[in-house]
């Protein structure tokens, strides 16, 4: 039996991070690996990514899933959009570095779409379609069990998102701002401080073991950054 994890940044293995912030202590995915006695553990998550890049993901490894597996489905910001085909780590098209990694005319059709084509509401809706959708895939899929996880929008059965324990653990909007400015961006592993990534795993082991719903809003450590 193995686990299965696509995501975003949130999500991404250690080989990744070790690229990005040299030696990491233990991931939650990794945890949760380990606390289920998996002798496989896969991660296809990806920096900057968008969701239709994870279900991508998800639809390309689906037919190697095998009985008994567990598999987490970690979602993006709705807003994050797939534009460039060999690039879906740019989907992030707020980021303010993004059009030094484009052509001038990449970055001119993603700034003429912000401009003239974006709409909050058709990203609301196209991620309630994909939640929708991976929901069916869960009920077809019944020999696996799978996790939906929220990044950044709420979902049904769970109580807040990864982004609440990442900005909890600052004690201020304003100290996380200089926090990030400081260290150039954020070097936590899967923005999480090393006692959230154990919290976390514990709960998410604990979903697959007993089904029991998983609460992102409490009994995190908070406000020590």
């Amino acid at each position: 039996m193995a686990l299965w994890v696509f995501g975003d940044s949130f999500s991404v293995p250690r080989i990744s991070l070790n690229e990005r912030h040299g030696p990491v202590p233990p991931l939650w995915h990794e945890i949760v690996a380990g606390s289920l006695n998996f002798e496989e553990y896969h991660s296809h998550a990806q920096w900057g990514v968008s969701n239709e890049y994870i279900l991508e993901q998800f639809l390309r490894y689906q037919m190697k899933f095998e009985s008994g597996d567990c598999i987490i489905v970690q979602l993006t910001n709705s807003s994050r959009q797939w534009f460039i085909k060999d690039h879906p780590e740019l989907s992030n098209f707020y980021v303010t570095d993004i059009d030094r990694w484009l052509t001038k005319e990449q970055a001119e059709a993603v700034n003429m779409y912000i401009t003239h084509l974006h709409r909050d509401e058709l990203d609301e809706m196209r991620y309630f379609m994909l939640s929708k959708a991976l929901e069916r895939i869960t009920q077809e899929l019944a020999d696996c069990k799978i996790l939906i996880l929220p990044g950044f929008h709420v979902i049904h059965g769970i109580r807040g998102t990864l982004t609440d324990i990442c900005n909890n653990e600052f004690v201020s909007d304003e100290a996380r701002k200089q926090w990030y400015d400081k260290n150039n961006g954020d070097t936590r592993a899967n923005h999480l401080s090393p006692d959230n990534h154990f919290i976390l795993a514990h709960r998410i082991t604990e979903f697959f073991q007993t089904g029991r719903s998983i609460d992102l809003l409490d009994g995190f450590k908070q406000g020590f950054l």
